[in-house]
């Protein structure tokens, strides 16, 4: 036997694959560490999804909805976005990325004390 004959070639060439390229946070349980992080942050400072949202300078029309699918888990924000959440709330970004709630405190004590 030929190794042709072992290793058929396909009528028609393979289409490439595609990368995935979503990246999954770390996760505790449906809902990602970042989302339910983020809605501890913004209610232990008093401010709804609407305000958070137009104060780290998302649009009016979409603040609310926006951040009501951060914290569902639904999409997660970009970098920069996220950066402006943790500058309104007062946290360092770090904290919402944590895995262990131990090492979250930590980062959050820490912030606090500079």
């Amino acid at each position: 036997m030929t190794e042709q004959e072992h290793y058929p070639v396909p009528a028609r060439p393979l289409r490439p694959t595609r990368e995935r390229r979503d990246w999954a946070p770390p996760t505790r349980g449906a809902v990602p560490v970042y989302s339910r992080r983020l809605r501890e942050a913004r209610l232990a400072r008093g401010l709804s999804q609407r305000h958070l949202g137009s104060d780290a300078g998302l649009p009016e029309a979409v603040a609310s909805t926006r951040i009501n699918r951060y914290e569902k888990g639904a999409h997660q924000p970009d970098l920069q976005t996220m950066q402006k959440l943790a500058a309104v709330l007062g946290c360092p970004l770090a904290y919402f990325y944590a895995e262990d709630d131990d090492l979250a405190k930590l980062i959050l004590a820490f912030a606090r004390r500079r």
